[in-house]
């Protein structure tokens, strides 16, 4: 059980910087490309964002899963309809949303993944804090 808290809180961790630098830094520098790079420069991005985030974020959801079997505390599965929350955003909101931009660049669409990214980020430093304060008490 414990192997499973730790991987979570490492896992949750990096998450959290990852979306943290996604939301003030990356997704903002999206309105200074040039419209001629901007498609190369944004499948570069949706590439490489992918390989450093999909491995992380199964790892992150199977530990949660093994958490919640073993323990059944509510708290832990309230923390999994937070990261299930978070799941649904990133492929019914965020993948379209990049889909689009991988057409053509549109300032719109770069403020929705801004606005949207807002809840994701909310979600996932508030999962966070949970995981640390319950972890906390279980070492």
């Amino acid at each position: 059980m414990k192997f499973y808290l730790l991987i979570q809180l490492l896992s949750n961790s990096y998450l959290c910087s990852v979306i943290l630098i996604t939301q003030f830094i990356t997704y903002p520098s999206l309105y200074n490309i040039d419209q001629e790079t901007f498609i190369h420069h944004h499948k570069k991005y949706v590439d490489s964002i992918s390989l450093i985030v999909a491995p992380v974020m199964l790892v992150e959801l199977f530990s949660l899963i093994m958490i919640v079997y073993f323990t059944n505390d509510f708290t832990y599965i309230k923390c999994l309809i937070f990261l299930l929350c978070i799941w649904l955003i990133t492929f019914i909101i965020m993948v379209p949303s990049h889909n689009k931009l991988s057409k053509r660049l549109d300032h719109i669409e770069i403020k929705k993944l801004i606005n949207y990214n807002w809840i994701r980020t909310f979600l996932w430093i508030s999962k966070l804090i949970v995981i640390i304060f319950v972890s906390y008490e279980k070492f």
